[in-house]
């Protein structure tokens, strides 16, 4: 199974690369999607984010697309929402995985060739908090909602992006993959941490696996 990575950025992508070959555990590759969102931001992968699936799938490039962003102070992803007719405007997986099942209806198939498929994530507040957890148990996604209900930050974007490239500007790409190697090595205790963020996600990719260990 070729798959696959939609994200704000380069380095992004790069990271959540090593995550999801882990994920897939050798039964597919990474293709490398040249069309990225001009302007980093949620708002940007949105607006590209049909267009993405189209390509990907007319276009013959991949089976499947990882789509994975920061949900930054936008409302976290909670198991209620799941609940038919539960889905929150505010949140941005629910957005996006609304977004990516319109444009999946609207598609016609290609004779021989099945429906693309489609898995969000979202990083919650940042992708830098999913780095950070694995020397910090207290960044979690439980740790996040708390914060944003009482407006007390024991972390933010800033001080994460400090904590794992020493700096709040760019991020250090060779420090990005340092760090996703080393979650791979646990994805257990990731999911844990970031259960719907990042568990929903790998739930969803390892169904795709599953689905490809019956057809053999």
């Amino acid at each position: 199974m070729r798959v696959r990575i939609f994200c704000e950025s380069t380095t992004d992508a790069a990271a959540l690369s090593v995550l999801v070959e882990a994920l897939l555990g050798g039964m597919g590759e990474i293709v490398e999607l040249p069309l990225m969102a001009r302007e980093s931001g949620y708002t940007s992968v949105l607006r590209s984010l049909p267009t993405v699936i189209r390509g990907t799938y007319y276009g013959q490039h991949a089976e499947a697309l990882v789509v994975a962003l920061d949900s930054d102070e936008s409302p976290v992803h909670v198991a209620a929402h799941e609940s038919p007719g539960q889905s929150d405007p505010g949140c941005r997986l629910c957005r996006l995985r609304q977004t990516a099942a319109e444009v999946q209806r609207g598609m016609d198939l290609i004779p021989g060739r099945p429906l693309i498929r489609v898995a969000v994530g979202m990083a919650v507040p940042a992708i830098e908090a999913w780095y950070q957890s694995v020397d910090d148990a207290r960044v979690s996604e439980v740790a996040w909602l708390h914060a944003l209900r009482d407006r007390r930050f024991p972390y933010d974007r800033l001080s994460l992006k400090r904590a794992v490239y020493g700096s709040e500007r760019n991020p250090d790409r060779e420090k990005a993959l340092h760090s996703s190697r080393r979650l791979a090595e646990d994805l257990a205790r990731l999911e844990e941490a970031f259960p719907s963020g990042f568990g929903s996600m790998a739930r969803e990719i390892r169904s795709w696996v599953a689905g490809e260990q019956d057809e053999d």
